[in-house]
């Protein structure tokens, strides 16, 4: 644009001071102006192609950074649960050693020693991960065992529920994901605040309809969900509330979506439905 206003002048100049015959010139201004234009238009192009090309490859070294360590820690927990398959073949053997001898003291030793605390052992909540496997998208599960294993490394309680087989649907996955995450990382940030932070997924299919669940600990007894959707809110400082705000106006665009929010007893519930 520069050299186009130069260019005016300079033929300006030559018209008013030499006399010249001004069409010439004019038709000349016009074909440098198309040929800056379209070389304008063709850098800004390449330059939008290429950050988008870095973009996509940034998120697909993410999501195969995330699968990287998702498929790591299933494989740590089967070799845990291979080890404690062995081990429990071993104690079984003991017992029956010690009810084919009539010895209850044995057998009320190693139920006290191993096998009182198996099942609390079995149930935490790492163990969990592995219902991943019944959600058929990898960006998706890539997203939420990231999640999942943040929030482990910050030492938040994670419960995760995907029941049954399922596959988002009735929204671009971009926004679903979006979504998703914005939940997620409130979820914990709340939680983490808490004594016993525990954070809590679950995606369901019932009938016709999808709804993906996350519930948190959070230290008020309660928070009011008048004021939370309003960007720049936060109960814990300026501009902290920007996520919630941009869940909203996503969900605007999809009359099928809702989002019931419920906070009560030191906890806070947010299912975003889809029909």
């Amino acid at each position: 644009m520069i050299f186009y206003y130069i260019f005016v002048q300079y033929f300006t100049y030559i018209e008013i001071y030499q006399q010249s015959p001004n069409l010439y010139y004019r038709e000349i201004i016009v074909v440098v102006y198309i040929i800056l234009f379209l070389s304008s238009v063709n850098i800004l192009d390449r330059n939008l192609r290429e950050r988008i090309q870095q973009q996509l490859s940034e998120q697909r070294e993410l999501q195969l950074r995330n699968m990287s360590d998702y498929s790591q820690h299933i494989e740590e927990l089967y070799n845990e649960l291979r080890s404690f398959r062995h081990d429990y073949i071993n104690i079984l053997r003991s017992l029956k050693l010690g009810i084919d001898t009539h010895d209850l003291s044995a057998i009320e030793q190693i139920y006290n020693q191993v096998l009182k605390d198996s099942g609390q052992a079995l149930n935490q909540s790492k163990y969990d991960l592995g219902r991943l496997s019944n959600i058929h998208n990898d960006a998706l599960k890539s997203v939420l065992s990231a999640k999942f294993l943040e929030a482990q490394s910050k030492g938040i309680e994670i419960g995760l529920e995907v029941p049954q087989e399922i596959k988002p649907q009735g929204m671009e996955l971009l926004d679903f994901i979006t979504i998703v995450s914005i939940l997620a990382d409130n979820a914990m940030e709340a939680a983490v605040e808490t004594s016993h932070p525990v954070v809590s997924f679950a995606f369901l299919e019932q009938e016709s309809r999808q709804i993906f669940i996350v519930e948190n600990t959070i230290k008020e007894p309660s928070i009011s969900s008048d004021n939370i959707f309003k960007k720049g809110f936060s109960t814990k400082g300026e501009n902290r509330g920007l996520g919630l705000s941009n869940v909203q106006n996503i969900i605007s665009h999809y009359p099928n979506v809702s989002l019931r929010t419920t906070s009560h007893d030191h906890s806070f519930r947010q299912e975003l439905e889809i029909k």
